[in-house]
C-alpha cells in the first residue's frame, strides 16, 4: 500500500460575464482542498485507489447568497484501473520479481562455483606442497648417497689406487649437482608453502611471514570405482555452469513473454464509485455520509494502438533471438561438461 495526500489553498477574485443586473460582477471566493488516500498495485496489473477529498469554499462574491456558506464538500472515492490487454496479468506485473529471484539464485550458483574453485585450488596447492616436501627428502637422500660414494672413491684412490681420476671427478660433479637439486627443492617447498598460505588467507600464517607450512596428511592410494553414467548425471545436476545456463534461459523466456505482451493494444478500464455530501459543518457532512443519496458511478475505457507497431515487434524478435542464444549456450555447456 502507498499512502498519498495533497493540500491546496486558493484565493479567487476575477471578473464575471453578467447576463442580468442581479448577477455578481465578480467571482470572489476562498477555497481549500485536502486529499488523502491509499493506493495499491494489484497482481492483475491494475491499481486500487481509496481516496477522501474535503473541499471548503467560502464565497464572498457580491450579490450572491450561497447556502451553506462556507460550504464543506466531502467526497469518498473507490477506483479500480485495470489493463485488459497490454500489461494484464501476473506474468507482466511479477516479471521483475521473477527476474530478481533468478538473479538471487544465479548469485548463489556463482558463489558455489567460486567456492568449488577455491577448494580445488587449495587442495591442489596442498598436494603440491606434499610433493615438494617429498622431493626435498629424495634430493637430500640422493645427496647423502652421492657424498658417501665420493668419499669411498677418495679412500680407495689413496689406498688401493684402483680408482681413476675421471671416476672421482664424476662423483664430485654428481654431488654438486645433487646439492643444487636440494637447493632448488627447498625453494620449491617455500614457493608451494607461500601459494598455499595465499589461498588459505589465514591471519596466523600470512604470506609475508617466514612460516613454512608442513603437511600432515599423506596421499592414500586407494582404487576409486565409478561409472560414466553416474559422473555425467552428477555433473549435469550439480555443476554451477549448468544451473546458471538454465537460469539464463528462464530470464530470456520471461523477457520474451514481456515483449510479447507489449505487442498488444493498450486497453484500460476504469471503474469508479464516489459518495459525496455537502454541509456547512464538516462533522455533519461525515455524519450524513452513510445515508447519503449522492452516489456517482463511472465506467471508462481507454484504447491505444501504435500504427505498424514496429518498435514492439522488433523488441519481440530480439527477445526471441536472445532466448535461442540462451538455449544454445546451455547446449554448449552440457557438451563441454
Amino acid at each position: 500500500w502507498t499512502l498519498f495526500g495533497s493540500s491546496c489553498l486558493a484565493q479567487v477574485y476575477q471578473a464575471r460575464v453578467r447576463s442580468s443586473a442581479f448577477v455578481s460582477p465578480a467571482d470572489q471566493r476562498r477555497e481549500g482542498l485536502l486529499t488523502r488516500g491509499l493506493r495499491r498495485r494489484m497482481e492483475s496489473g491494475g491499481g486500487l485507489t481509496l481516496q477522501q477529498a474535503v473541499q471548503r469554499i467560502d464565497n464572498n462574491s457580491p450579490r450572491v447568497n450561497s447556502d451553506p456558506n462556507p460550504s464543506n464538500a466531502l467526497n469518498i472515492t473507490a477506483q479500480i484501473d485495470q489493463p485488459l490487454l497490454r500489461n494484464f496479468g501476473s506474468e507482466a506485473t511479477l516479471a521483475e520479481v521473477r527476474l530478481a529471484a533468478n538473479a538471487d539464485r544465479d548469485a548463489v550458483q556463482q558463489l558455489k562455483a567460486t567456492l568449488v574453485q577455491q577448494v580445488g585450488d587449495t587442495e591442489s596447492a596442498y598436494w603440491e606442497r606434499v610433493r615438494a616436501h617429498g622431493g626435498v627428502k629424495i634430493a637430500r637422500r640422493l645427496l647423502e648417497r652421492g657424498q658417501e660414494t665420493r668419499d669411498t672413491l677418495r679412500k680407495r684412490q689413496k689406498s688401493a689406487e684402483d680408482v681413476r681420476a675421471s671416476q672421482l671427478s664424476d662423483a664430485v660433479a654428481t654431488v654438486e649437482a645433487r646439492r643444487a637439486d636440494v637447493i632448488r627443492a627447498a625453494s620449491s617447498v617455500r614457493q608451494a608453502s607461500d601459494k598455499l598460505k595465499q589461498l588459505m588467507n589465514d591471519t596466523n600464517a600470512p604470506v609475508i611471514s617466514e612460516v613454512v607450512l608442513v603437511p600432515t596428511d599423506a596421499p592414500v592410494a586407494e582404487a576409486l570405482t565409478f561409472t560414466l553414467a553416474d559422473i555425467v548425471t552428477t555433473a549435469l545436476a550439480e555443476r554451477a555452469e549448468v544451473q546458471r545456463a538454465i537460469l539464463a534461459i528462464s530470464d530470456s523466456a520471461i523477457r520474451q513473454q514481456l515483449a510479447d505482451n507489449a505487442r498488444l493494444p493498450l486497453l484500460d478500464m476504469r471503474l469508479q464509485v464516489q459518495v459525496s455530501e455537502l454541509d456547512g459543518n464538516i462533522d455533519s457532512a461525515y455524519g450524513r455520509l452513510i445515508d447519503t443519496n449522492y452516489v456517482n458511478y463511472l465506467v471508462g475505457l481507454n484504447y491505444e494502438q501504435p500504427i505498424g507497431n514496429r518498435g514492439a515487434e522488433a523488441a519481440y524478435r530480439g527477445r526471441m533471438i536472445e532466448n535461442m542464444q540462451a538455449q544454445l549456450t546451455y547446449r554448449e555447456v552440457v557438451q563441454r561438461i
